[in-house]
């Protein structure tokens, strides 16, 4: 935040708007959610043979970074305990801390760490008669993060296969646990699902309230040039896939393993040399597709969500 914000940042002063997205929930909110312990910090290592590969010391139980994504139904598909969390984390990093589902304080930043002090002060001079006056002065504890956020992003993509009904269904839950925290925010989503022409039709909202509409829909855009989906990325996932063994390669290439680090500037170039994405054609291809798909929904927007604006918040080269 401080990067974009400058250095006041956690004090509520920002010279740019920021939208947080908070995309994935936790492993408990689902049924048969994975076992957090068990997934690489290097988001790289996403397969089970990649886990192998970097000889990892848990390696024959290691389901692979991409089991983050395990689980489909939640446990509570009211989406409360999730709008619960995520209102959580904005109270947490807006409102100089968060209180837990029982009611417990948990500051945030500095805060943690700076205990209260009270004492009591003697006035000598309180009135007419010079009665000494004392009163109790409590030296409060600094705030701690107040990052002044204009929005937050919903989830992300088709994680967990959410699909357009339960997604506007959390989204609903979301918007009115945050409004509680901070009525100012705005809301951003369906973040590159195919869940736009559902998600902002006031009918599909709960009790049909336009303002649970998001105020933004986000999409999100690939450089590959393949065909598109309603406004998601197309087979940018078949892209991703293709990426991720070429960066796999480039790690071998380079020597890169858990015990050595490697320039991140010279493992991109490998990686993107052996792409082979040099001529810009595949740009250009997924900026045209981005523009056109949006362009398709303006009037199904204009008729039933005049308000709420268009975003390409993601856009993968």
């Amino acid at each position: 935040m401080a990067a974009v914000c400058g250095p006041d940042a956690a004090s509520g002063k920002c010279k740019h708007s920021v939208i947080q997205q908070l995309s994935t929930m936790p492993s408990w909110l689902y049924v048969n959610g994975s076992d957090p312990d068990l997934i690489p910090p290097d988001p790289w290592q996403y397969h089970v043979t990649d886990c192998v590969t970097a000889k990892m010391p848990y390696a024959d139980r290691c389901p692979g970074f991409g089991a983050y994504n395990n689980g489909t139904a939640l446990k509570d598909e009211s989406c409360k305990p999730m709008a619960a969390y995520f209102a959580r984390l904005v109270e947490h990093y807006t409102q100089g801390g968060h209180h837990d589902s029982c009611g417990h304080w948990h500051p945030s930043g500095e805060s943690a760490t700076k205990p209260s002090l009270s004492c009591l002060i003697r006035f000598p001079f309180s009135d007419t008669k010079r009665r000494p006056l004392y009163a109790l002065r409590r030296f409060v504890r600094p705030a701690g993060f107040n990052y002044s956020w204009y929005g937050v992003s919903v989830l992300n993509e088709d994680e967990h296969k959410t699909g357009q009904e339960r997604y506007t269904r959390c989204f609903d839950q979301i918007k009115l646990a945050v409004r509680k925290i901070n009525k100012d925010i705005v809301f951003a989503g369906p973040e590159g699902t195919g869940y736009t022409a559902y998600l902002i039709d006031p009918k599909n909202h709960l009790n049909h309230d336009p303002s649970l509409v998001p105020e933004i829909l986000s999409f999100h855009g690939g450089a590959d040039g393949g065909p598109p989906s309603a406004d998601g990325m197309g087979n940018g996932g078949a892209s991703c896939e293709h990426e991720h063994t070429a960066f796999m390669r480039a790690r071998t290439d380079l020597s890169c393993g858990p015990n050595h680090k490697c320039c991140f500037s010279a493992l991109i170039k490998t990686m993107y040399d052996s792409l082979d994405l040099s001529d810009g054609d595949h740009f250009f291809k997924g900026v045209d597709r981005d523009v056109k798909r949006q362009a398709a929904l303006v009037p199904l927007r204009d008729r039933l969500a005049p308000k709420s604006e268009f975003v390409t918040n993601e856009f993968i080269v």
